[in-house]
């Protein structure tokens, strides 16, 4: 009976080291939210989460003198998981309409792209893009093709040729993942970044083939609904998949959804949504600039920021999404021009109006305490038993 005491409070003593640890405390701040925004935002202020209201309102006086201020539609701000500020510029009516996210659809497909990886439906970014396509041919073919993996189109390094005014071409053919693979290489896979909206349109294809259902009907059970959007629009190519590279039509509230399931690591009340590991290599760097303004680099259809710590999705005529993790940050953009200084108004005002947080946790360091606390435990155990005998 005296034995199984000292056990028990040896127990006890470990859970304390476990619970009280300071690694451990930031981790649990960090995956488990106060409530999940899966009906609604709840609001709250700046200044009640520490914010520099000066600095916002700054930032809104650069807005409105700047000669865009008329094309911003909507900007969001959620900080520590409430929905900070919200300004649809005297149209408060935009708040219930789905904006077109244009390229930062992109960063969505790759969320699938994922989640298709973690249900075994593909098998990893090393595969062969044309194996998924088996019973297709395409013309100018040469090893160079063959050789373009799944990783080479999330990276925007496939090879294959793309111009900013080849959108309309490829929706207006019958077949798009041909129209894509059809045309001749230009690069050799992972020599040169392309920007390449039909290189993300495979993605989308790959996922629909490999799961074996249209990509919005994937997207619907597996992403949307589980984060309580089902308000959207993401049409398609005639054989079903939807248009990986754009087209995705969300409401502002539901794009910052996508932006805290990023920032929570893939979870979302307690459902591993995305896996974590895939997050992880999707906002790193896989592919750098030299260099380019704006820009530092470019991970699995995210751009990346190290210099502030953020990633980001962007889209046509000033659609954005920001993820800042060290300041449990997410920032949604929506318009309509290409001249919106989306760095000017996350990186010069929100990122400095918010209080900045340890950086998050590698889940291989949050076993560190979980080990002490047994070390400490056993060495603590074997001591009581040394004395009772």
């Amino acid at each position: 009976m005296k034995q199984t005491r000292m056990m028990l409070h040896a127990a006890v003593l470990i859970f304390s080291i476990l619970v009280t640890s300071p690694f451990m405390h930031d981790r649990i701040q960090a995956v488990s939210p106060e409530y999940w925004p899966t009906i609604d935002w709840q609001t709250a202020t700046p200044e009640s989460h520490d914010m520099n209201v000066t600095l916002l309102e700054e930032m809104e006086a650069y807005i409105n003198d700047s000669s865009w201020s008329e094309d911003i539609i909507s900007l969001l701000i959620v900080h520590g998981g409430y929905l900070v500020y919200e300004n649809y510029f005297g149209q408060p009516e935009n708040s219930d309409v789905a904006n077109e996210i244009h390229s930062c659809t992109k960063s969505v497909t790759s969320l699938l792209v994922g989640i298709a990886i973690a249900q075994g439906h593909i098998g990893g970014v090393d595969e062969f893009v044309l194996d998924y396509f088996p019973d297709r041919t395409f013309e100018n073919m040469d090893s160079r093709k063959e050789a373009i993996t799944i990783e080479h189109l999330l990276t925007m390094t496939s090879g294959l040729p793309w111009e900013e005014n080849e959108y309309g071409a490829l929706v207006s053919s019958p077949d798009w993942v041909k129209w894509v693979l059809d045309r001749p290489m230009e690069y050799a896979p992972g020599e040169t970044w392309v920007y390449n909206t039909g290189g993300s349109h495979l993605l989308s294809a790959i996922v629909s083939e490999a799961a074996g259902q249209n990509t919005t009907v994937f997207a619907d059970e597996f992403l949307f609904s589980p984060l309580g959007i089902t308000y959207w629009w993401w049409p398609g190519d005639p054989q079903g998949a939807a248009m990986g590279g754009s087209d995705l039509y969300l409401r502002p509230r539901d794009i910052a959804k996508i932006g805290y399931l990023c920032l929570r690591g893939g979870v979302w009340d307690g459902q591993i949504i995305v896996p974590h590991s895939w997050l992880v290599t999707s906002t790193s760097c896989q592919y750098t600039f030299h260099p380019t303004p704006g820009s530092a680099g470019y991970g699995y259809q995210w751009w990346v920021y190290p210099h502030v710590g953020a990633y980001a999705a962007r889209g046509w005529l000033g659609q954005f999404i920001w993820v800042v993790p060290n300041h449990d940050l997410v920032v949604v953009i929506t318009g309509d021009s290409n001249a919106i200084q989306h760095h000017m108004i996350v990186e010069n005002f929100i990122i400095p109006s918010t209080p900045s947080l340890p950086p998050p946790l590698n889940p291989v360091i949050m076993i560190l305490p979980a080990s002490l606390g047994i070390v400490i435990g056993a060495v603590l155990i074997s001591v009581f038993w040394k004395r009772r005998r």
